[in-house]
């Protein structure tokens, strides 16, 4: 299609000011950053019509259909097989929420159909909905959430057609750590598909429906539950659902939202299993090229037929899904730009016969037998002491953080007292975080969790923004706090997303670097179960 005209562009901005649905699907190939860019203001109006219709709207409704409870419920929302949802008013949380009620066809059992809410109860996290109360009134059974202002992604991928990848990468990213909060608590979700993930209008991604939950080490593997083009290919052997069989339908969900196909052409079980049996996948490479090697390439591990090739966890998926700078895409906005400069600067060092900068870190899993390489993904536990191998062709300023995702981000190094400092003198090795009085220490495990996240940065100058951080953090932190050479921070189990205080300083110093003067490292090491 040839690029959109001014016209058009004015036509389809004032449909989006009229509240008016737009076909994006006709638009793919069109004049890109002009309709991206629409695309974005379509989805930020929805927001704040969100906003002021929530502003103006009277909490208390003068009107509802019944009651259940105290809760006056206000219409139908949808129907599933085992419950209708409703929009009620909750009084007492002065509140709109979304109510499942059990359907009394449904041949569910009122307590079978209340431990979907007594599971969910358990998890707290920002992408799962939560869960305000579960009751039994009259003859129903009824669960009562949050209610989720926005669209299923399976409505946005009718309505607009395939995702880009780096919002496939987000969504992908947002799920992974809501799993890892489900699989943390002993549960897998068993249903993890496009239906079941709705991006609120503020834009969060919200896993839903727990109907299909299961305490994973009592699941019977006799029954099978969930939608048949997600479920993994043990499970339809047999198997008990797990968290490696959440991980391979999250797969499944990335690659429809990736191309609107599946990666089986089969829909029925018999053929579905035939095609799985005889490795008859598509490829997404070959199904939509030119998406990011590092995202095909996580994608298509967690759909590998055999569950030990798989991610070994979701916070391992989030970790390959996350993009990093040898990949060809970034955490932050100037990376691309940086790495080009880079590129420049080492043409003109080599010019000038000055070698350009080179710089190594890698994480060592020290033990009195001696130390092995500890690759990013791979687990950790309990009494595990670790060590950071670094090594620059020049002096080098290193900065390493636990980023247990809280606001109070942990400082690993550089650490007082301790022998080196910075900076780092060049062509030297160093296993960080160094000596004290001539004995070496290093970051031991001290408490269970799910899982340690460093973030390792290293420049050719002192990085002003992060040494204010730094003397910051360091003012805030208990002196009975087990960060830094003794031992590690251990992540709240709230946290599953990266620290924000340390992400805003981190994209300040990418923004200020000159080309070349900075490089950095994330390494997430799960715990062992």
């Amino acid at each position: 299609m040839p690029p959109a005209e001014p016209n058009d562009l004015e036509q389809l901005a004032a449909r989006i000011a009229d509240e008016q649905p737009v076909d994006w699907r006709e638009l793919d190939e069109a004049d890109t950053a002009s309709v991206t860019g629409l695309r974005e203001i379509e989805q930020l109006a929805q927001s704040f019509r969100h906003l002021q219709v929530s502003a103006v709207a009277p909490k208390t409704p003068t009107s509802n259909r019944f009651m259940f409870g105290n809760l006056q419920v206000l219409e139908p929302l949808g129907s599933g097989a085992q419950g209708d949802v409703w929009r009620a008013y909750d009084p007492l949380l002065d509140l709109q929420v979304a109510l499942k009620l059990r359907k009394l066809e449904s041949g569910v059992l009122s307590n079978q159909f209340l431990d979907e809410g007594r599971r969910l109860a358990r998890v707290r996290q920002a992408n799962i909905v939560s869960v305000y109360g579960a009751a039994i009134h009259g003859a129903r059974a009824g669960i009562w959430s949050e209610l989720v202002r926005g669209s299923p992604v399976s409505e946005l991928l009718a309505g607009h057609g395939a995702f880009p990848p780096e919002e496939v990468r987000g969504i992908g990213l947002d799920l992974c750590h809501a799993l890892a909060a489900v699989h943390r608590h002993g549960l897998v979700h068993g249903d993890v598909k496009c239906e079941n993930v709705m991006r609120e209008v503020s834009g969060r991604i919200v896993l839903m429906d727990f109907g299909a939950a299961r305490e994973f080490e009592l699941t019977d593997p006799g029954v099978v539950t969930g939608t048949l083009r997600y479920l993994a290919p043990e499970v339809l052997q047999g198997a008990p659902p797990s968290p490696g069989s959440d991980i391979y339908a999250l797969g499944v969900l990335l690659f429809h939202l990736l191309t609107g196909e599946f990666p089986y052409a089969a829909s029925e079980l018999e053929s579905l299993m035939q095609a799985q049996a005889r490795g008859q996948r598509v490829r997404l490479a070959k199904l939509k090229p030119g998406t990011p090697r590092d995202l095909v390439r996580a994608v298509e591990t967690a759909l590998e037929a055999d569950p030990a090739r798989r991610h070994a966890t979701a916070l391992a998926f989030a970790a390959a899904l996350a993009p990093q700078p040898h990949a060809g895409t970034s955490r932050w906005p100037l990376a691309l730009a940086i790495t080009l400069g880079a590129s420049l600067l080492a043409v003109a060092a080599a010019w000038r016969g000055t070698p350009a900068w080179q710089a190594e870190a890698s994480f060592q899993r020290v033990q009195a037998q001696g130390s092995t390489a500890l690759a990013d993904g791979a687990s950790v536990a309990i009494g595990d002491r670790l060590a950071l191998q670094f090594r620059s062709n020049q002096a080098a300023y290193v900065y390493v953080f636990d980023d247990d995702g809280s606001d109070n981000t942990g400082v690993l190094f550089p650490l007082a007292g301790i022998e080196p400092g910075n900076p780092l003198a060049a062509q030297t090795e160093y296993r960080l975080p160094g000596k004290r009085n001539g004995q070496a220490l290093t970051w031991q495990v001290s408490s269970a969790a799910e899982r340690e996240e460093f973030v390792v940065v290293a420049a050719t100058q002192p990085q002003q923004e992060l040494e204010r951080a730094i003397a910051s953090w360091r003012r805030a932190e208990s002196a009975a706090a087990t960060r830094g050479a003794l031992g590690l921070a251990i992540a709240p189990d709230s946290a599953e997303v990266a620290s924000k205080p340390l992400r805003r300083v981190l994209e300040q110093v990418q923004r200020d670097a000159r080309p070349g003067e900075v490089k950095h490292w994330r390494y997430t090491f799960p715990h062992a179960r």
